[in-house]
């Protein structure tokens, strides 16, 4: 069995991190902050340890061989991709979208026709707080309080396309969106 190396864990912890938050539509500017502080520290870490010792003059006694340090670059390489490609595409949010979607058009469909959603309710990784709808926009609400409103809305391209101004928007469908 393959010793692993202190050195990649927190780099694979920040990767993991990162996509069970992007999977459950946390705003993407906390998980932006998250990421970068954790990815400093981690990175001071490492540095640390290939530094040579004060009471030391000559290289870093270091108890990984050059192989095994190649491993350890590599892996925090993959390990900065994947958290990139989640930050740049949103994909894990689109993941548990697509894997939600029937249950989600289902509370739009009752918030269209006018019944009430209960106070506080899942589907699938995502935590429903209430719904609404004006025209043909459903708005799902994603948070609890009224200040800094999140939604999942479900709306044509066009009318959310117009909404750009008042708010991000993440595309997850041709019907759906997340705005926040």
């Amino acid at each position: 069995m393959a010793k692993i190396s202190w050195r990649r864990i927190p780099f694979i912890a920040i990767s993991v991190l990162v996509f069970l938050l992007s999977m459950t539509a946390i705003h993407p500017i906390f998980v932006f902050l998250v990421i970068v502080a954790l990815l400093c520290v981690a990175t001071i870490g490492v540095g640390l340890s290939y530094a040579p010792r004060p009471y030391s003059w000559g290289p870093p006694k270091c108890s990984e061989s050059h192989q095994a340090t190649k491993k350890t670059w590599l892996i925090i390489l993959l390990c900065c991709t994947f958290t990139a490609s989640i930050l740049l595409t949103h994909w894990p949010l689109r993941l548990s979208f697509k894997l939600t979607q029937a249950s989600l058009d289902k509370m739009a469909t009752q918030v269209k026709t006018g019944n009430s959603l209960p106070s506080s309710q899942f589907a699938g990784v995502f935590h429903i707080y209430g719904g609404a709808h004006q025209g043909d926009v459903v708005y799902l609400w994603l948070d609890e309080y009224p200040i800094d409103r999140m939604a999942l809305i479900q709306a044509p391209l066009d009318k959310v396309s117009s909404m750009k101004n008042d708010y991000s928007i993440i595309f997850l469908h041709e019907k759906w969106s997340l705005i926040y």
